[in-house]
This record gives C-alpha cells, sequence and structure tokens, in this order.
C-alpha cells in the first residue's frame, strides 16, 4: 500500500487537532471562495506526495542516494510537512519505500481504516478507470457548497 500520510492528515482533521489548524484555517463555515481554497490546498498536498513519490522512485534500482526537499514560506503546509516527516528509507528488493515518523495505524480506528482499504482495494483498482473524476469532484463540491449554506 502506497503513503497514508493524506490519510493521518485528514484523520486530525475530523478529529479537531490544533496541529493541523494553520493549514486547514481557510476551510470554516463562514469562508468565502471554500473550493478554491479546497483546491489550493490539495495543490500543496500533491506537491508532498510527488516530493515522497520522487525518493521512492530516484532511490530505486540506483547505486546512488538522492534526497529531495520542499521549501516553502507557507506557514501551514510547513507545519503539515514537519508533522509527520520521513524518517528513514527502506529499501527492499532494490526498491525504495520512504517511511514517516507517524502512521495513521497509531491512531484511534487506524487499524480499521487499513483493514477497510486493504478489502476494497481490487474495487479500487478495477474501477480507477472508469471513474469520471471530474464529475465526483463536481458532485461532492456541490454536495460541500449545500451543507456550508445552511
Amino acid at each position: 500500500m502506497g503513503s497514508t500520510l493524506e490519510l493521518y492528515i485528514a484523520y486530525l482533521f475530523f478529529d479537531k487537532d490544533e496541529r493541523i489548524s494553520s493549514f486547514f484555517g481557510g476551510i470554516k463555515e463562514t469562508s468565502s471562495n471554500v473550493i478554491s481554497k479546497i483546491n489550493a490546498m490539495a495543490w500543496d498536498l500533491l506537491h508532498l506526495r510527488n516530493l515522497e513519490t520522487q525518493v521512492a522512485s530516484r532511490n530505486s534500482e540506483s547505486k546512488d542516494v538522492f534526497l529531495h526537499f520542499f521549501c516553502s514560506h507557507d506557514f501551514g503546509i510547513n507545519n503539515i510537512l514537519n508533522l509527520n516527516p520521513i524518517k528513514r528509507l527502506a529499501i527492499v528488493n532494490k526498491r525504495c519505500y520512504p517511511i514517516r515518523e507517524n502512521s495513521i495505524t497509531q491512531l484511534e480506528f487506524g487499524m480499521q481504516i487499513i483493514d477497510s482499504l486493504k478489502m476494497h482495494k481490487n474495487y479500487r483498482d478495477e474501477n480507477r478507470e472508469k471513474v469520471n473524476l471530474k464529475k465526483v469532484s463536481e458532485k461532492y463540491e456541490k454536495s460541500l457548497m449545500e451543507v456550508l449554506e445552511k
């Protein structure tokens, strides 16, 4: 299974963990332009995922070790990055796996989330190419706006 960084962050968000409030502070019921703020946060999280993917990719099948870095003046994204940094790289059968300091398995209900992901893996794999992500995104954006307007 790939990184669970996003699940870890989502869990902390829904648990109202103060350590991530600087990142998610822009999405409150009273906020304007919520969708554009969520899109910007998703873009930030994509950069963190890309960093991890690049570390894994460039260090697999390589005799050299490549260390990547991320710089930002954004306090919120830096907070997220420092909340769960990559602590080590494990290389197994010439494939590199970044290991983060924290794992979703350390959180309440973490193992149930992992079990659910494993149980539904085949379903996700079979349907990945069939899903119109733009349509799904628009559906959830509309739903979110309806909740925020109440």
